[in-house]
């Protein structure tokens, strides 16, 4: 699948979208990739991956690649079945993200790649430094107030509580794996961390 032929209407056809693949393909070469949290299926069509999600999506008939549904809890794949794995804004939306990693590490390989793409203090500010706007768009009914927060399974509704844990994907990383490379995208909004297994 190369860019801007999706069947369908997407955000990853805009180019500082884009962008962020072509940096994810430049990290995963030609690896063996895991997407977890696949969403609608995109990534998973352009990396020839395997998406796995928690819901089916109907666009996954018009892609290529293979999508799976399970409860995310225990990965349904074998020990050792993939030596990449990309997590695109999912871990600030996992409650216990150790035991996630101790599933990642699981099914992959020793020299796996690990990309993670996720939002930055900085969107967490724009989102309050736009109140205005937002509240606006939640009275004329374009959107739920769950804008408040992006991960309220994790956080509730707790605005600093998601802000603090924004700020330390560092540290959680670097807890867990060997962090490589970062890359702030999307002026600073994302952060994109190319990790390998410690």
């Amino acid at each position: 699948m190369s860019l801007n032929n999706f069947p369908f209407e997407t955000k990853w056809n805009r180019k500082d979208y884009r962008e962020m693949l072509e940096v994810c393909k430049l990290w995963f070469g030609n690896r063996n990739i895991l997407d977890i949290g696949c969403g609608r299926g995109e990534s998973t069509s352009y990396f020839n991956a395997v998406g796995f999600e928690l819901k089916p999506f109907s666009m996954w008939r018009q892609l290529d690649g293979t999508f799976l549904v399970a409860d995310g809890v225990c990965l349904p794949f074998e020990d050792s079945s993939f030596d990449g794995v990309l997590l695109n804004n999912v871990l600030e939306h996992i409650p216990d993200k150790p035991r996630l990693v101790s599933e990642l590490k699981r099914v992959t390989k020793p020299d796996s790649v690990f990309v993670f793409i996720l939002p930055t203090p900085l969107w967490k500010l724009y989102k309050f430094v736009d109140l205005p706007k937002n509240f606006i768009r939640v009275l004329r009914g374009y959107e739920p107030i769950d804008w408040w927060v992006h991960a309220p399974e994790v956080h509730g509704y707790n605005w600093l509580s998601e802000f603090n844990d924004f700020r330390n994907w560092d540290k959680f990383l670097s807890t867990h794996f060997c962090v490589e490379e970062k890359i702030y995208k999307r002026n600073g909004f994302q952060v994109l961390f190319r990790c390998l297994n410690k």
